[in-house]
């Protein structure tokens, strides 16, 4: 009888099997959907995140400081992390500009109004939201719907799925060059050309690469405010006015 080899039990052990990541994105109708029933800052708040790629944490720690020429770009220096202000971001290349379609330049500059500093969405208490509360008091209401309101999705998703959204459409619908991609989403270069590539530098060519490629959903035609808010409209939205 042949002894058995030491390694016996790791060669005979079953394969480690990684659990799949969870990583649902959502459609041009579905971002068209829930801008539409999304109401107040909320509603602000869930464009900016489909028409930038921004983290959430990116967008809640984003000061009226850092939003420049009306709204047309954003300086992303710091994000609110658990209702933390904090002054690093989660890559390197984190730190960056991002450009706005005008017409989302306009909604954003509307909503910060007479105001000329502190958060751009700020909570009753003015501070930043919590990215908790925005998911489950008001992105998946409208995702899930009830007897009352459709859904849109039918299944529930973070706000990352807006990120992925914009990643998405940039690459197969706009066609926009992986550089300036890459700049915006602030990925990381997998390559020694990425060094050399300063697409990020050149703030004309990224805004007019902006306005072309367009956000690829429909914004509301006017956003309505929490005072202009019914009853019956909060109800019909799907979510609470703030």
């Amino acid at each position: 009888m042949f002894p058995v080899p030491w390694d016996r039990e790791f060669i005979d052990a079953p394969p480690v099997v990684k659990k799949k990541q969870n990583t649902p994105c959502f459609t041009c109708s579905h971002v068209t959907q829930i801008v539409m029933r999304a109401i107040g800052q909320f509603r602000v708040l869930f464009v900016l995140l489909a028409a930038s790629g921004l983290r959430i944490g990116e967008a809640l720690g984003l000061r009226i400081e850092n939003v420049r020429d009306e709204g047309r770009w954003l300086i992303i220096v710091e994000k609110n992390w658990k209702g933390k202000q904090q002054d690093f971001l989660k890559t390197n290349n984190g730190e960056r500009e991002i450009d706005l379609h005008s017409s989302v330049a306009a909604m954003l500059w509307e909503h910060i109004g007479s105001r000329t500093s502190g958060f751009v969405f700020l909570s009753r208490r003015g501070k930043a939201h919590s990215q908790l509360n925005i998911i489950k008091r008001y992105l998946h209401p409208i995702l899930l719907g009830d007897g009352k309101t459709p859904r849109v999705t039918g299944w529930k998703a973070g706000n990352h799925a807006f990120r992925r959204f914009r990643d998405t459409y940039l690459r197969n619908e706009a066609r926009t060059p992986d550089s300036i991609i890459k700049y915006w989403m602030g990925h990381a270069g997998k390559d020694m050309t990425d060094l050399y590539d300063k697409a990020g530098t050149w703030r004309k060519t990224r805004c007019d690469e902006a306005e072309r490629a367009g956000i690829g959903f429909t914004l509301p035609e006017k956003n309505v405010s929490c005072t202009e808010c019914t009853e019956k409209t909060k109800t019909a939205a799907g979510v609470a006015a703030v």
